[in-house]
């Protein structure tokens, strides 16, 4: 049945609301968990309680990649321009890869900055000279041995691995809305049961059966979801609302059973495919898109235009928080250490903090920069192109 009571839309009518609310949630959320993600790592290596408070942020916030992909579903394939194959790569990838081309290069410059000279060493007297060492030590990096390979691998930094997924799924979405075109609900219904079922086993069992051959359907449900939440009404929607709940409060207690069982760290409970990471990024997103945020949305304008604002950064946001992350826990703004765990100037002995305070502390942080860094990059000349 199709359900005819879209979400609301936004003061601005070229905006989707329920779209710009779930760019703005899950970039915060991403941030979130990147902020967090290295007291869940530690297990076994720091303070019980410390690992908990990673392990609870970590987990209850791990849809957010999940809400990207199914947000680009409910866009991309609800779009109802007649694009050639050719013409729709074209226009998706250079929105995507000249920034993750610029971001590629900045982040491998960040990996090898120890081999660079140090802004310590400058001087208005040596701007020309310190300049061009240090475009002669760029060209000296070991781009064969070590880069090259890191980039073909979509290892040049931890979060970058999104962009190669996402384009992946561009690459399929012109066959997708072919099968969609004809696809009734049952046949939906059908995919996504066979990729949930698929995603679950493999998480667990990777050589079960056939499963460890499907790999390919991957992020692909995802996907698939965002178009079918759109035009379709899930059969008793409020039991997946409840499931959903329950699977964000179980999967702490999953991760830390696992890690008891194995005697180590075990994050398959964390894993996006996991039955539970589904389960609750399906839910959050109904209960986002079926509430009525038009009442808000008149009462609170400038919250929503903020939110707009913030919607249209997400991209570069998602780009550039892992580097603030980097060098707030490094002390390499202000020489101030900013961290889940550490609170003060390297000197300090006593600025340890429990990670309950530092890690909301640490959070705000790195969003708040984010967000600034971006606003004033984007002043740049055409700097969207490249920044994102």
């Amino acid at each position: 049945m199709t359900n005819n009571s879209h979400p609301p839309r936004l003061i601005d009518q070229n905006r989707i609301l329920y779209a710009d609310l779930l760019r703005v949630v899950a970039i915060l959320g991403v941030v979130l968990i990147h902020c967090t993600g290295e007291l869940t790592l530690s297990h076994g290596k720091i303070p019980n309680d410390h690992w908990w408070v990673g392990n609870v942020v970590y987990s209850s916030f791990k849809w957010s990649v999940p809400l990207f992909v199914i947000l680009s579903g409910m866009l991309i394939l609800h779009d109802t321009k007649n694009l050639s194959p050719w013409q729709f790569l074209k226009k998706r990838f250079s929105k995507i890869v000249p920034p993750f081309i610029f971001w590629i290069i900045i982040y491998t410059i960040y990996n090898f900055r120890y081999n660079f000279s140090s802004f310590s060493n400058l001087t208005f007297q040596n701007t020309f000279f310190w300049i061009w060492d240090n475009i002669y030590r760029f060209f000296e990096l070991p781009w064969r041995e070590i880069i090259f390979p890191t980039i073909i691998t979509g290892d040049v930094y931890y979060h970058l691995w999104f962009i190669p997924m996402i384009l992946g799924v561009y690459l399929l979405t012109p066959f997708f809305k072919v099968y969609l075109k004809s696809a009734t609900q049952e046949d939906l219904n059908y995919f996504l049961l066979i990729w949930f079922l698929n995603g679950s086993i493999y998480t667990y069992c990777e050589e079960f059966f056939i499963v460890e051959h499907m790999s390919w359907m991957s992020y692909g449900g995802f996907f698939f979801f965002g178009y079918y939440i759109r035009k379709y009404t899930i059969p008793k929607e409020k039991w997946l609302l409840w499931i959903g709940f329950l699977c964000f409060i179980s999967t702490p207690f999953i991760v830390a059973y696992r890690c008891y069982l194995k005697g180590s760290y075990d994050d398959r409970a964390y894993v996006y495919l996991s039955p539970n990471i589904i389960l609750g990024s399906f839910a959050l997103v109904v209960w986002l898109i079926r509430f009525d945020w038009s009442k808000y949305v008149a009462k609170y304008p400038k919250f929503f235009n903020l939110m707009t604002k913030l919607s249209t950064m997400s991209f570069a946001i998602y780009f550039i928080h892992a580097l603030i992350i980097d060098m707030l826990k490094n002390g390499y703004l202000w020489g101030f250490y900013i961290y889940n765990n550490r609170l003060g100037p390297p000197d300090c002995v006593a600025c340890a903090i429990h990670p309950i305070f530092g890690a909301p502390i640490f959070f705000i942080v790195v969003a708040l920069l984010s967000f600034l860094s971006v606003y004033l990059l984007r002043k740049l000349p055409k700097s969207a192109w490249y920044i994102g």
